[in-house]
């Protein structure tokens, strides 16, 4: 089992904190949402995995520092792992906004060429419209 701490309130938000002082948190009514529409009804893991698996992925993937990652202006930094095509945008705070696999078919099956696109172009416009830090 896995343990992933309490919900707390930080800034006016409900957060669930990963112990051990790591900087990655989720806001408690984004993360039900995004888990029913990525990992149930996507089906983007290939099987039902959890809740705390779904948060387990969600944080090791959010404290990786070997994957390629844009920090905007703003504060938003989002992630991205070319292989595995797990994307996340959180806050410079360490809030998770999303955290998903990139392009899945409706089989389970992870499109490593339209993902990469997808980052690719997405940084692109975001280098374009000159919003990044």
């Amino acid at each position: 089992m896995y343990d992933f701490g309490d919900w707390k309130t930080i800034n006016g938000n409900r957060v669930f904190i990963k112990p051990i002082g790591q900087k990655v948190a989720v806001e408690k009514q984004n993360f039900k949402k995004h888990y029913d529409k990525h990992v149930v009804d996507k089906y983007e893991y290939g099987r039902a995995i959890s809740e705390t698996e779904y948060l387990k992925k969600m944080y090791d993937f959010c404290s990786r520092n070997d994957v390629e990652s844009m920090e905007y202006k703003n504060g938003l930094i989002k992630k991205f792992d070319r292989q595995s095509t797990e994307y996340a945008s959180m806050t410079r705070d360490g809030i998770v906004v999303t955290y998903f696999i990139a392009k899945v078919g409706k089989n389970g099956t992870i499109r490593i060429i339209q993902a990469n696109k997808y980052w690719d172009d997405e940084l692109k416009e975001a280098k374009k419209k000159g919003l990044l830090k």
